[in-house]
Formats: structure tokens, C-alpha cells, sequence
């Protein structure tokens, strides 16, 4: 990754910040502006990016632009926003889809813990509300509800458990005309450990496509070993599909190592999808979310 900010563009005290993103399955590269907060100590933002996914054998092309207002409070973070966004989708035999949406979205985030960089007691939680109207620049009607939380319990001397769950569904008559960013799949670090990135979705024109609900959840034991270095055991539980009834949920299990870093939390996993009878090693970094 690569990164450059600008601390007063055009002399006003405006953040002007660009990003350039490369990794193994999604790149990406966003350039935007930041507004000094007013007196209600919210904050605009416009912005504009790219994203290419290619993941599962579903590759995207994801153009977006919008603005965004934001407030950051000691425990609370608000974020009201408005975004257009035009995606081309191309299935591994050859189908492509062209989605585009005028959404308007809230996001709610709420951190309650002992310590940011290592937290051993209290809670996460984030909630968001999306939608569009296929009058109004989109190609479909749509409203999407989206909640994860995570809560940390300490046992013992220094161990902590760990419980984390996420719940997601896209009420929609139009599932095809719905961008790949307002549905769902699960899978990888942070979702179901022991399966590949993304890989839990609903399998169509030979790919792995978003479905339009999701749900997963994960128990995890850290136990202190030396220093700065923990040993973690976890099991993770969960599925992503069209509609409830079709939710296939797969587990997974394994162990792992934690080291708490100046930067946060860095995990090394290796896990076994029980289900696909698969071995798979993952690597996160810092807080949940």
C-alpha cells in the first residue's frame, strides 16, 4: 500500500489524502477531501475510487464517488453518506452483469474496551442501513441491514475469551442488479477461518457470487505463553446464501499465535475447514474492525 496526505490544501486546512492498494485478489485505488469539522464537530468528506476484485472466479470492476459526513466521539463514530456506483461483474463463463446504485447509507460504530491496541474486556459493536430506490440512478430497489459485534471476557492471569458474531441480509426483488458491495460472502481471517477468502457464497455461472443474506460467528481462547506472545485455539461457524433456507453453514477450527505488536494485535492462524476437509493459514492485524 501506499499513501499520501496533504494537511491544508488550497490553504484552508482541507486533508486532501490518496491511497494506492495492491493485494493477491483485490486492488484498489481511491483519492479524496476532508473538510474541517464544524461547529456541530461532524465532518464532510468527498471522495472518489476504484476497486478490482477477482475473487472465486467472479471478477469486478467497482467505479464509486460521494460524500460522506462523519462525526468521531471517544466511543462513538457516525457516518451518514450518500454514493453512486457503477460495477461490472464477469462470471467464469463469461456472463456479465452491469449494476449500477445511488445509495444512501448510515453506519453506527460503538467501542467500549479496556485498551484499543489489546483489548481483554468489553465490546465492539457496528451497525449499518443502506439503500436505493430504482427510480432514483439505480438499477434496483433495495435495503440493506447489516450488524457484527464482538465482546472480550479476561480468564484468568493474563488470558482472554473472545466471542465474536455478524448478521447481514439485502431485502431485494432484484438480486442480479444489486452491486457485489450491498450483498454477502463469508469466508477467511475475521469470518470463517479455514476456508479460502470469500469462498462461501452462492455458486452460480461457475463462480462464487454475494448472496442476499449471511451470517457467522466465532469463539476464541487466548492464553499468554512468554512476553508479548499469546497461543490462541478458536472454532468459527457460519455461511452466506440467497435466501435463509438455503444457508449451507460450514466450520471451521484451529490454532493459532498472537503477538501483541506497537501496532496492534497480529495473529498468525492455521485452521482446518472441517467441512471441505481443507487446511488454510490466515494472518490479521489489529482490532476486529
Amino acid at each position: 500500500s501506499l499513501g499520501y496526505r496533504y494537511l491544508n490544501l488550497a490553504d484552508r486546512g482541507w486533508i486532501s489524502e490518496s491511497k494506492l492498494r495492491l493485494e493477491q485478489y483485490e486492488q484498489a485505488a481511491e483519492t479524496s477531501v476532508t473538510f474541517p469539522p464544524q461547529s456541530s464537530d461532524y465532518q464532510h468528506r468527498v471522495h472518489l475510487g476504484y476497486l478490482r476484485s477477482d475473487v472465486e472466479g467472479l471478477l469486478s470492476h467497482t467505479w464509486r464517488t460521494g460524500i460522506a459526513r462523519q462525526r468521531e466521539e471517544f466511543k462513538f463514530t457516525r457516518i451518514w453518506s450518500a454514493e453512486y456506483l457503477t460495477e461490472r461483474r464477469e462470471y467464469a463463463d463469461g456472463t456479465e452483469e452491469t449494476p449500477k446504485t445511488l445509495a444512501l447509507n448510515f453506519h453506527w460504530l460503538r467501542r467500549d474496551v479496556d485498551n484499543v491496541r489489546d483489548p481483554r474486556r468489553g465490546q465492539l459493536v457496528q451497525f449499518e442501513v443502506g439503500g436505493a430506490y430504482d427510480k432514483l440512478l439505480s438499477d434496483a430497489t433495495f435495503l440493506r441491514l447489516y450488524g457484527r459485534g464482538v465482546r472480550y471476557w479476561p480468564m484468568g492471569r493474563q488470558g482472554v475469551l473472545i466471542l465474536r458474531g455478524e448478521l447481514g441480509q439485502t431485502f431485494s426483488h432484484e438480486e442480479t442488479s444489486v452491486p457485489t458491495d450491498y450483498l454477502f460472502r463469508a469466508g477467511g481471517a475475521g469470518s470463517v477461518r479455514g476456508y479460502d477468502y470469500q469462498s462461501l457464497g452462492v455458486e452460480a455461472s461457475g463462480s462464487v457470487t454475494p448472496g442476499r443474506v449471511m451470517a457467522t460467528a466465532s469463539l476464541e481462547y487466548q492464553l499468554p505463553v512468554w512476553r508479548d506472545w499469546r497461543a490462541a485455539a478458536f472454532v468459527d461457524h457460519g455461511g452466506a446464501a440467497d435466501r435463509w433456507q438455503d444457508v449451507s453453514t460450514v466450520t471451521g477450527a484451529g490454532l493459532g499465535a498472537r503477538w501483541v505488536s506497537p501496532a496492534g494485535v497480529l495473529g498468525l492462524d492455521v485452521a482446518r475447514g472441517i467441512d471441505k476437509q481443507q487446511w488454510r493459514l490466515h494472518i490479521a492485524l489489529g482490532l476486529a474492525f
